[in-house]
């Protein structure tokens, strides 16, 4: 199914809050565990106190730095504010995330679908109006006849 080094688990939260952090931590790690991905070696990032509308956080900055190298084959966050809250520029992140080969992976997603967005079945990760609503459905259904 995915051909990868290492799984990363990406945490943020905007408030210093390591509670919260640690709850994403887990419920991330129990995520793998029902997916499969704990097969694979597991980094966790993660951002304490860092807003979503800056993209210079030092964890997000060495998951980054990981991908680059080809370290990392898969992504894994609780959904895509986590990774950014200022639209184009997570949506340029995932587009360029998604030609490196590396799987991108929303918690509140099933991994099927995570899968089926990756290899574009989905559209953008991200977009709005009703063209988007109807390319949304209309992709979707040609992508589940595809996997079967």
């Amino acid at each position: 199914m995915l051909n990868c080094k290492n799984v990363a688990i990406y945490c943020r939260v905007a408030s210093e809050n390591q509670l919260v952090l640690k709850a994403q931590e887990e419920n991330l790690l129990l995520y793998a565990k029902e997916n499969g991905l704990d097969k694979y070696d597991i980094i966790i990032y993660s951002d304490n106190g860092y807003s979503g509308m800056n993209f210079d956080r030092p964890a997000f900055s060495l998951l980054e730095e990981g991908i680059q190298i080809g370290v990392i084959g898969v992504v894994l966050v609780r959904d895509l504010t986590r990774i950014g809250r200022e639209h184009l520029k997570t949506s340029d992140w995932l587009h360029k995330l998604r030609n490196s080969g590396v799987v991108f992976v929303e918690a509140n997603l099933s991994l099927k679908e995570n899968l089926m967005r990756n290899k574009g079945c989905f559209g953008n990760f991200i977009g709005g109006g009703a063209d988007y609503e109807y390319k949304y459905h209309t992709d979707r259904k040609i992508c589940r006849a595809a996997l079967g």
